[in-house]
């Protein structure tokens, strides 16, 4: 819905725009992820990681580099939504219930998801608990211990706080950087991320409040918003603050055939692993969150499958 806005923009600041659509033939979906698996030096799980890929090298371009706003977020004052806050407020608390929780009920399930530590579910999407790693990864550590840690530390902290720290250390970190490092080394370009630029984040984090978010409004990135709507007459009130969605649950089901073959034929998994995936697949269109599951799966199967940085 963003497209005519997106133009628009384009035109006032003299670039090229193009829209480019997910392909819906399984084949070239392969080729394009095969491709990227063979030359990506590690493998990234960012659910905006497969559209990137594949919007990049159908798009054609080979040269130059690949621009990625990620950090703004960050350094510019992240506010927990109204749905962050209420996972924060109803979250199962008491680490053994906790875990009883988790182990009673579906991975995509919502009791499940609250049954995180508090810190976890700041990161969006929904992963495999440490009990159910187990079962296909014998060598999986409890990440649970790393998340009470973590929620121990921003004890202290407001939401605001605590939820901007994970998202420094953990999304913006790395999980969100990743994706467009490793698309642009896979495909000979450069990744440019300016709002991590060292000056540019100390800037942006040292503004005064009032420059950095609204608490009254809920809004953030102040300074941003008022440069863009001076510059090239943004408005949000048109436009509005979108986010970005991957129709990930509907790609698993188009592309299931290649989802399979990669992780079935990974060496890392253990043989429950086959029971797993094919039943995960098969509920991909009652449970789409199961997406979140299988994701990671699959690009860590499908990089360490073909890897040429790895040695067979």
């Amino acid at each position: 819905h963003e497209h005519e806005f997106a133009a628009g923009f384009c035109k006032k600041l003299g670039l090229r725009h193009r829209t480019i659509e997910m392909p819906s033939d399984p084949i070239v979906v392969r080729r394009h992820l095969t491709t990227f698996f063979e030359n990506a030096v590690a493998p990234c799980t960012d659910h905006a990681m497969i559209p990137m890929i594949i919007a990049v090298a159908e798009s054609g371009v080979r040269v130059g580099g690949i621009v990625d706003g990620s950090g703004n977020d960050s350094y510019m004052g992240y506010l927990p939504s109204r749905d962050d806050r209420i996972k924060m407020k109803y979250r199962v608390r008491g680490r053994w219930l906790a875990k009883l929780v988790a182990q009673a009920t579906r991975v995509d399930s919502k009791i499940n998801y609250l049954a995180r530590p508090k810190s976890s579910t700041t990161i969006p999407g929904r992963r495999l608990r440490p009990h159910e790693t187990r079962s296909i990864y014998r060598e999986a550590i409890d990440t649970d211990d790393y998340w009470y840690e973590h929620t121990r530390h921003t004890a202290g902290l407001s939401d605001l706080d605590a939820t901007a720290l994970g998202l420094i250390r953990l999304t913006e970190g790395a999980f969100s950087n990743d994706k467009v490092r490793w698309t642009a080394q896979a495909l000979g370009m450069k990744a440019l991320l300016p709002f991590c630029d060292p000056d540019l984040a100390a800037y942006c984090f040292n503004l005064p409040v009032q420059f950095r978010y609204n608490e009254e409004t809920r809004t953030n990135k102040v300074l941003l918003r008022q440069l863009l709507a001076e510059k090239i007459g943004y408005d949000e009130e048109v436009v509005g603050k979108g986010f970005f969605a991957f129709d990930g649950a509907a790609f698993m089901e188009t592309n299931a055939d290649f989802v399979r073959d990669e992780i079935n034929s990974c060496s890392l998994w253990a043989p429950a692993i086959v029971k797993h995936v094919d039943e995960w697949l098969a509920a991909i269109p009652r449970r789409p969150f199961l997406f979140h599951v299988l994701l990671p799966l699959f690009v860590v199967s499908g990089w360490h499958n073909h890897s040429r940085f790895l040695s067979r």
